[in-house]
Formats: structure tokens, C-alpha cells, sequence
């Protein structure tokens, strides 16, 4: 199973604040699995704090829109994998950040919960005209 988390990453900046380089590493799970997994369970974390943490929003979503262009330019994905990492993101959030969540706060659990749903569903009703404006837009 994939995880591959901001944990997962180390980042240097220059002594002005910005970004210079991102260091990604996996102690943990290396395999040979589905990247759609991985790349899901990243998407997932940098969707759910954007969705639920308005501090960090901006960071997220910064974070999340270089990992994907990245990745599109790098693994030229084509849109039935981005649709398998919408389905990963829905489901991780689901399943997995619930039981991460600091605060346990039932209101924001069900928001979680119901967003995970969603974007399955969507995965899964809509065609592929969809995925360019979901929250993996940026792979395809």
C-alpha cells in the first residue's frame, strides 16, 4: 500500500525562505505498488488541508500544484490515472485521515468523510472531461 506523505519529505530552503530543493524518501513501504496509491495518498493529505485548514491553505495548495505538474511532466500520466488517484484521494480520506485528525472534531470528521465520498462517486459517474477540474487537475 502506498504511503507517500509530506513525512516523507524533507525541504531545503535558501537563507532567503525559498524553495530550493525537496527531498523525497521512503524508509518504510518501498515496493513495487500502484502509483496511483502513492501519488493518491500525497493528493489526499494536500487536499484535506486545504479543505480544512485555512492557515496552511495557501501552502497546500502550492505544494500540491508543484507535485503535480512535476509528476505530469516527468510520468506523463494518462486521465484513467488520474481518475485511480481521485479514487485513492477519496478514499484515504475516508478510511485513513480521520483517524488523523488532532482535534477528533465530529463536525470536521463528517466534512472529511463526506469530501472522500464525493470525489469517489464523481470518479466514477462522471467522464473524463471531469478530471480537469478536480483537485488532480494538473496531471492531465
Amino acid at each position: 500500500m502506498g504511503d507517500f506523505a509530506p513525512g516523507n519529505m524533507m525541504i531545503k530552503v535558501t537563507p532567503d525562505g525559498k524553495l530550493e530543493r525537496i527531498y523525497v524518501f521512503d524508509w518504510e513501504s518501498v515496493g513495487p505498488w500502484e502509483t496511483a496509491i502513492d501519488v493518491g495518498h500525497f493528493c489526499a493529505d494536500m487536499h484535506t488541508v486545504q479543505t480544512t485548514n485555512e492557515r496552511c491553505q495557501r501552502s497546500a495548495q502550492i505544494l500540491l500544484e508543484t507535485f503535480l505538474e512535476a509528476y505530469r511532466k516527468i510520468a506523463h500520466p494518462h486521465p484513467e490515472f488520474a481518475r485511480k488517484v481521485i479514487v485513492e484521494i477519496g478514499t484515504h480520506m475516508i478510511t485513513i485521515i480521520p483517524h488523523q485528525l488532532v482535534s477528533r472534531e465530529t463536525e470536521l470528521t463528517r466534512t472529511v468523510v463526506k469530501e472522500g465520498m464525493r470525489l469517489i462517486i464523481k470518479a466514477y459517474s462522471e467522464d473524463a472531461s471531469w478530471l480537469r477540474s478536480s483537485p488532480v487537475k494538473l496531471l492531465i
